[in-house]
């Protein structure tokens, strides 16, 4: 499932878009916001939901795949 960014959260300073080996996170909107533009290509490292100084970032894992997720996460 894709990651969800709280906005509400997020002061968009870009940390998940250098820690995202994915490219999920992109500068949108004339770099006014941080968006998840390639959400199907994460593979639930958790990465930027750990990197993110404001917890702003949750990656939801289905119920199936939570002991695969965990086997990929580089904490």
């Amino acid at each position: 499932m894709p990651p969800k960014i709280n906005y509400d959260l997020c002061n968009n300073c870009g940390i998940c878009i250098f820690e995202c080996g994915q490219d999920v996170y992109v500068y949108a909107h004339d770099r006014e916001r941080v968006a998840a533009v390639n959400a199907r290509e994460c593979y639930e490292c958790f990465q930027c939901q750990v990197k993110c100084p404001r917890k702003a970032i949750t990656v939801l894992v289905p119920a199936g795949n939570i002991e695969d997720s965990r086997q990929n996460t580089r904490i």
